[in-house]
């Protein structure tokens, strides 16, 4: 994977969201099980905006959770 920071005049950052924030949604959307250990973890890095997956995982999940019912 290409990082677009090495080829791109503008910076890119990741925003990571909190331990509260993660157990907030495992509240919301998991009856209050964890998720899995590796969606904590990339919610932990870069849970709120990642340059690398374009997206913002918190409207991401509501979208989901929409469709879904």
């Amino acid at each position: 994977m290409r990082n677009p920071n090495a080829e791109s005049k503008y910076q890119f950052r990741t925003r990571p969201i909190s331990i509260e924030e993660i157990e907030d949604l495992e509240q919301k959307y998991n009856n209050g099980k964890l998720f899995p250990k590796v969606l904590r973890e990339l919610l932990y890095l870069a849970g709120e905006t990642c340059y690398v997956f374009d997206y913002n995982a918190l409207d991401l999940m509501d979208e989901m959770q929409e469709h879904v019912r």
